[in-house]
């Protein structure tokens, strides 16, 4: 029968969107987990909190917190150029892509290092802020947490860094 529950792709299809709906949902509630989080933090360290519940705005609020905005700006071509380079299937372009991606990688962990070291915390909870910063953003919000300020001195996991 056609349009069926007994029908094996009815079945696998139904499936799918029930998949696809569970991962909006849980995707919907990290996002204000970690807007909330974000908005305390901000508030926290003298920023707007309503700057926290906007996409590209909280991210380039963060970077300047915790980082250098040149950083952001880097941060999102090398996501654009991770994405773009990846279309096709040219192998030169495909490495880059890797490697752009790569470049991506490094930089979320050592944002996730001098986020952690802003609000006096460690490099465990860096690894956490990286891993599930949703949770993270609203432990250092709701908690005891004070900002301490920008702490990147060109120096990151001890190696000195000149730009």
């Amino acid at each position: 029968m056609y349009g069926s529950y007994s029908d094996p792709w009815a079945q696998v299809v139904v499936m799918l969107l029930a998949f696809v709906g569970a991962i909006v949902v849980l995707s919907i509630i990290a996002y204000v987990l970690g807007s909330l989080g974000l908005m305390k933090m901000f508030q926290k360290s003298g920023v707007e909190g309503w700057k926290a519940w906007v996409p590209f705005l909280s991210a380039y609020e963060l970077f300047k917190l915790v980082w250098d905005v040149k950083f952001f700006g880097i941060m999102v071509g090398v996501g654009v150029l991770a994405s773009v380079l990846g279309q096709g299937d040219n192998i030169i372009l495909s490495i880059f892509s890797f490697l752009f991606g790569v470049a991506g990688l490094i930089l979320s962990i050592v944002q996730a290092q001098l986020t952690a070291k802003a609000y006096g915390k460690g490099t465990g909870f860096a690894v956490g802020l990286f891993f599930v910063p949703f949770i993270m953003y609203l432990v250092l919000g709701f908690g005891d947490a004070k900002y301490q300020g920008n702490k990147y001195e060109h120096e990151i996991f001890g190696m000195k860094i000149n730009f």
